[in-house]
């Protein structure tokens, strides 16, 4: 059995597993630290790209641009749509976000003003929600964020259906539904989302002159809200959205916060406090700052410049009302990758390469990654890895509380500083059918097992009676 990647919803998983001596592919649902199913699929890896498993269906995807078509398989395949006319800038022409319901679909279309020689690239969009099997097109472009507390997705770029390109923001429902706010953007500006668990807001800033401008709106369904205004002297940053990693656009989880720049390497972070700006301090030293939100509880992770060669220092504080407070001081191997978890539900898992590290965080967690330990970062607690992934490149997948480490062969759960090893023993895997099979685990090995195919128990029962019949002669011969 070869492991080809893990798709994982939080409470459950998909692992999307080829039988090497047949090529069967195979989906095995895991779920409380069992495996409850197992499926085989009829689509092949040479055509088609997993793009995530929202754990009814799959959705793949066929080429990457400038013509790229795109499948919904659930037991059978299903055409979607055919995106044709893709840029030349891009990678991947296809841009996929999922909020848990429904797809929002993002085209990059070609331009004539691209040159991929120079950076210069419009990038015109076409935009569509996916919803169930139902493609629902949107009169907006631009960047779209999913805000969870008003349940709809926030717009904002350039309108490519006026004579000249204008800056607009909408609001749209999971129908599809759009209402362009009246909010005035400046020519130059930075927008971004915040959100806690029931409050939504909108930061815009700008700069003119010396001076940077910076406004907050509250978000409501339909409506946005100006409740903040000021300008300030020096360049301000907005790191409440973290940089746009495929496929999401990810957005501050929390009230909103603003990192000041105060000279080199020395930054002040301000946050939100509902009616101001509140200063919390400075962090020196620091070429990258990233605000993590962890249980309702707001952490900076701060990476040291400089540094020896393939170590990276880096530094968690927490901020407890305007203060910040040292958490722990910690090295890395390479580069650190940071993500939240939550924020790629369904999609593949996270790759934690040999020259660099993993910094994941969840809901009650953050967890660092690398070639010979994890790391509990508000513990403290470290754990080696297993002989079987040290000084290897693996894969990350978080699910039922604790997280899957895995390579093409072997698969490990850790959870609660202790690793074991996940079997992956199935009988008669290229005999599956497309109906879920029963695979009940036995707790004390871990080992997964499939009842006998018809064609196994008639062989074993042709076994038991030629060892009957033979042990018949051999006693007649006495």
């Amino acid at each position: 059995m070869e492991i080809i990647n893990v798709y994982s919803l939080g409470d459950k998983a998909a692992f999307l597993v080829m039988n090497t001596s047949n090529n069967q592919l195979m989906e095995l649902v895991y779920k409380n630290g069992r495996f409850t199913g197992v499926h085989s699929l009829n689509f092949s890896l040479e055509k088609y790209s997993q793009v995530h498993w929202n754990g009814e269906y799959w959705l793949l995807q066929k080429g990457l641009g400038p013509v790229v078509e795109l499948y919904i398989y659930n037991s059978t395949l299903k055409h979607v749509k055919t995106f044709v006319n893709g840029t030349i800038c891009a990678y991947n022409d296809l841009r996929i976000q999922w909020n848990g319901g429904e797809y929002l679909l993002t085209f990059l279309k070609s331009s004539p003003n691209d040159n991929p020689a120079t950076g210069e690239c419009d990038y015109p969009t076409d935009m569509y929600l996916l919803r169930n099997d139902k493609l629902i097109p949107l009169n907006v472009s631009g960047t779209m964020t999913w805000v969870p507390p008003i349940k709809e997705w926030f717009a904002t770029g350039v309108d490519w259906s006026e004579d000249d390109k204008v800056e607009k923001i909408a609001l749209i429902n999971e129908t599809g539904g759009v209402v362009f706010l009246n909010v005035t953007l400046p020519g130059l500006y930075s927008s971004e989302i915040a959100y806690n668990g029931s409050k939504a807001w909108l930061v815009l800033v700008w700069a003119e002159g010396n001076l940077t401008h910076i406004e907050v709106y509250w978000l409501g369904r339909n409506v946005a809200r100006r409740v903040y205004h000021e300008d300030a002297n020096g360049s301000i940053g907005i790191p409440i959205a973290t940089w746009g990693n495929w496929p999401q656009e990810l957005a501050w989880n929390g009230n909103p916060i603003l990192i000041q720049s105060t000279g080199i390497l020395n930054d002040t972070v301000l946050i939100f406090n509902r009616t101001g700006f509140l200063r919390v301090g400075t962090f020196s030293n620091c070429s990258e700052l990233t605000p993590v939100s962890v249980d309702g509880r707001v952490f900076i992770l701060c990476m040291e410049a400089g540094g020896k060669r393939r170590v990276t220092i880096m530094k968690l504080f927490a901020i407890k009302g305007s203060k910040k407070e040292l958490v722990r001081t910690f090295m890395t191997s390479g580069y650190p990758y940071r993500y939240g978890v939550r924020d790629f539900l369904g999609f593949p898992a996270f790759k934690e390469r040999n020259d660099s590290s993993l910094i994941l965080y969840t809901h009650d967690s953050i967890v660092l990654f690398n070639s010979t330990h994890t790391m509990d970062l508000l513990t403290g607690e470290r754990t080696p890895i297993p002989a079987g992934l040290r000084g290897r490149n693996y894969n990350v997948a978080y699910c039922s509380g604790g997280w899957l480490l895995f390579t093409k062969s072997e698969v490990y759960t850790l959870k609660d500083g202790k690793f074991a090893e996940l079997k992956l023993t199935i009988s008669f895997a290229g005999e599956a059918t497309n109906g879920t099979t029963s695979s009940p685990v036995n707790t004390q090995s871990g080992e997964n097992t499939i009842p006998l195919s018809k064609r196994a128990l008639a062989l074993i029962i042709t076994g038991v009676v030629a060892v009957l019949l033979l042990l018949a002669l051999h006693g007649r011969g006495r």
